[in-house]
């Protein structure tokens, strides 16, 4: 009994962790959500001229209301001229947060509530965290197939009007899916055998 009590003290102890970690994540997300739109408003109510665009080794360099902010060669178009500092500005931070940013912001989101439903249940085998799991898994994979692609075509048409990408698959982000998305089904079928453990006794 004393053993399985300080199993379950410990058990406890790493998930207040992982909660307040996850809390200061979240945070940390939030604002850079937050910097990013207010740069945005910054951005629009700036004469072009005051919108200065550096050149680095291998990226365009600017400031923002925080910090500053970078975008690689990669990802633009070659040989293209920039016509507008000033849109190319506005441009970078908004899809750079939707592709970036904003599917952080939504795993860090699900795994907070994965968290909360072993907490509430006492057990990782219900079907909330399968559920959610699952849908980390999608994020991840459609992120890895289609946030760079939706980055690099928005930033040639809408700087450059001319559609551009290049290798936009990402497979670090579609491989950590898969592997997420099998994870939710080990959950699945635990909950189904939890569940008929259940009836049985």
């Amino acid at each position: 009994m004393e053993t399985y009590r300080s199993y379950e003290k410990k058990g406890l102890s790493y998930s207040r962790i992982c909660r307040l970690f996850l809390a200061s994540a979240l945070l940390v997300w939030l604002i850079r959500f937050a910097v990013a739109a207010v740069t945005i408003i910054w951005l629009c109510g700036q004469p072009e001229s005051a919108i200065q665009l550096t050149e680095t080794e291998n990226a365009y360099r600017f400031d923002m209301i925080l910090g500053y902010a970078q975008c690689g060669w990669e990802h633009l178009p070659g040989g293209a001229e920039i016509v507008s500092s000033k849109r190319f500005c506005i441009v970078f931070v908004f899809f750079s947060s939707i592709t970036r940013e904003l599917p952080v912001l939504l795993l860090l989101g699900y795994l907070r509530r994965i968290l909360n439903v072993i907490r509430d249940s006492h057990s990782p085998f219900v079907s909330q965290t399968a559920e959610y799991t699952g849908k980390i898994g999608w994020l991840l994979v459609l992120t890895g197939v289609f946030g760079k692609w939706i980055f690099q075509m928005g930033m040639g048409l809408l700087v450059y009007h001319q559609p551009y990408f290049v290798n936009p698959l990402e497979f670090s982000w579609i491989f950590a899916g898969v592997i997420v998305l099998l994870t939710s089904d080990i959950l699945r079928w635990g909950c189904e055998l939890q569940e008929f453990s259940d009836e049985t006794l």
